[in-house]
């Protein structure tokens, strides 16, 4: 079975992809850019967005988990988060 996808590039740091799936359409799932990244944006875009989202999934690296610097930043991310 195969699934066609639209794509639209808003910007160079902005993909929206869709795809012909019902429950998709209740839902965004957006993939930001690491933290702890070279490239300054980066980081600040994640920054941004991390606080307004309902659900986050942080997957990091198994050679490199939890880097200081990653564990600092989504601390900070998890004071006043709802818990369920």
């Amino acid at each position: 079975m195969v699934i066609e996808q639209k794509r639209e590039v808003v910007d160079e740091n902005h993909h929206v992809i869709a795809l012909p799936i019902d429950w998709l359409s209740e839902i965004t799932i957006v993939d930001t850019p690491g933290t702890n990244a070279i490239i300054r944006s980066h980081e600040t875009i994640t920054t941004q967005f991390v606080p307004r989202s309902d659900l986050v999934l942080f997957i990091t690296s198994s050679d490199r988990p939890s880097q200081k610097v990653s564990v600092l930043l989504w601390s900070s991310f998890a004071i006043g988060v709802r818990r369920f």
